[in-house]
């Protein structure tokens, strides 16, 4: 079989399988796609054509986004970096032969294979969690059940009581976004709704510092949710929740956001896991009885144990990627070092957020807008842009005098077109330059780099007093982002694509 990239034929040596559309795999598969690597051929094996980002689901629960807002579409991102998607369910590996077992499909080989499936409430611990109630994870399913609840409220409303079970991040933001959604949803009667919130801690959030646990103490309190700290749910039944002093508590809707659970054919396919069904890995994300298989995300037990969340997930993505190239290449691998701690941006319901980190506080709207546009660059980077020209209003006049001049080197902010390999936007300048065939694939949010960026490539255009291409000097006027200009020219070239 052969394979087909940038206009030449190369055969297939390789097979690298990603089981998985995770945070760290999609980071994964834009790093093959930006530096394809002959003879490898990268599938994606996922049971999911949307991968939803985490960050945005309370976000979307409460109705501040819309479905495509907060789903990287694993289709079109394959398509725009030259992998192949499978959906599929997988049941097991059978590491003798090197295949990986798929729910009503033929089984494929694979060379190398990487985990990145996440992680979901481990309801087994609970007699009755699966068959009452929703978990929060798979979220398709979660959001499938909650429209469908939203749209009979809205419909017909009636006295609805929620309970949720877990005292964690995931449960309070879920709590706050449920209430927030059904006091705004138009129809519904909010007075009808009450929500409960179960956790077996002693106290909310532990992991995070007193002011942030008072502050959300007053929130929940001031959106109508009963906290119930210290009670450990036994078991469910369709009535509701039984504690474990034998006390219970009455609920219509049952929502699970406890701690996290491990998929079981890892263990079932004897990869070496820890007691929780979790893939033990090294320092590499390599597993430590199947040197050809990596583990990645909520899935991976590392050396150090680390929280499952989805910081860790992303952050790790491009070590993984590095160390999956190097691998094919018979490098050694690179050690993945996680932070030892992060910042939090906790959603409140409303548009509103909290930000979180060792004794840092803070809160407001102001961080509501910090964390909304965090996430929204996320997605914007996994999102192939349309091929069609897109000029900026504010560059219209630009675009007018390139189109007179008819110029070979046209200007940078005129035009922009779709690069093949990641789905981002770049210069037609960068893009036709004989020195590289690829985009500039920096953020794009500095003027002054991208005008450098052409300014390096092109020294025939026709240039002002100040040494500057008119094209670039008509569109930028501070003489400070022209000095940057003049000192980037200054420097040794790099290339468009340092990585």
């Amino acid at each position: 079989m052969n394979h087909l990239h940038a206009g030449t034929i190369e055969p297939i040596r390789h097979e690298l399988l990603l089981i998985g559309g995770g945070h760290s795999h999609v980071a994964v598969i834009r790093h093959f796609g930006m530096h394809p690597l002959p003879g490898l051929r990268v599938t994606v094996l996922s049971r999911d054509v949307h991968t939803p980002y985490s960050g945005m689901l309370p976000g979307l629960i409460a109705g501040h986004y819309e479905f495509d807002d907060c789903h990287i579409d694993l289709r079109a991102l394959c398509q725009a970096n030259g992998a192949s998607l499978i959906q599929g369910t997988v049941i097991g590996i059978d590491r003798e032969r090197q295949q990986v077992l798929l729910e009503d499909r033929p089984a494929l080989r694979y060379d190398w294979v990487s985990v990145n499936i996440g992680s979901r409430p481990a309801l087994h611990t609970i007699p009755g969690a699966g068959e009452h109630g929703i978990a929060v994870k798979p979220i398709d399913r979660f959001l499938a059940h909650w429209h469908a609840v939203t749209g009979e409220l809205a419909h017909q409303p009636r006295a609805c009581r929620i309970a949720i079970v877990g005292g964690g991040a995931a449960g309070i933001e879920v709590a706050l976004a449920c209430m927030h959604r059904l006091r705004t949803l138009p129809g519904a009667n909010a007075a009808l709704v009450s929500c409960d919130l179960v956790c077996a801690a002693p106290r909310l959030l532990e992991s995070h510092n007193a002011r942030v646990r008072a502050f959300f103490d007053k929130r929940l309190a001031a959106a109508g949710i009963k906290v119930h700290c210290a009670h450990r749910v036994i078991e469910a039944d369709d009535r509701g929740l039984v504690l474990g002093d034998g006390a219970r508590i009455a609920a219509d809707l049952i929502i699970w956001a406890i701690h996290a659970g491990a998929a079981s054919w890892p263990r079932d396919s004897g990869i070496a896991c820890d007691q929780e069904g979790f893939i033990r890995v090294d320092q590499s994300l390599r597993s430590v009885n199947e040197p050809r298989l990596f583990a990645v995300g909520d899935i991976a037990a590392l050396p150090l144990p680390v929280a499952k969340s989805g910081v860790y997930a992303v952050r790790a993505g491009m070590i993984l990627a590095g160390n999956l190239r190097r691998a094919v290449l018979g490098k050694p691998l690179r050690v993945y070092r996680p932070q030892t701690g992060f910042l939090s941006l906790l959603t409140t319901g409303e548009r509103h957020a909290v930000a979180s980190r060792g004794r840092l506080f803070a809160a407001g709207r102001w961080v509501w807008r910090w964390k909304n546009h965090i996430d929204r660059a996320f997605m914007a980077r996994y999102r192939p842009q349309p091929a069609a020209p897109t000029p900026r209003a504010k560059n219209r006049q630009c675009v007018a005098a390139a189109a007179r001049r008819k110029s070979a080197a046209k200007c940078w902010a005129a035009c922009l077109r779709m690069c093949t390999r990641c789905g981002a936007r770049a210069s037609c300048t960068a893009w036709q330059a004989p020195r590289t065939r690829q985009c500039c694939c920096r953020p794009r949010g500095s003027n002054w780099y991208r005008a450098s960026i052409i300014f390096a490539l092109s020294s025939t255009t026709p240039t002002c007093s100040d040494g500057l291409p008119r094209c670039i000097a008509s569109a930028i006027s501070t003489p400070w982002v022209r000095a940057r200009i003049r000192h980037w020219r200054s420097q040794p070239f790099r290339g468009p694509c340092p990585q």
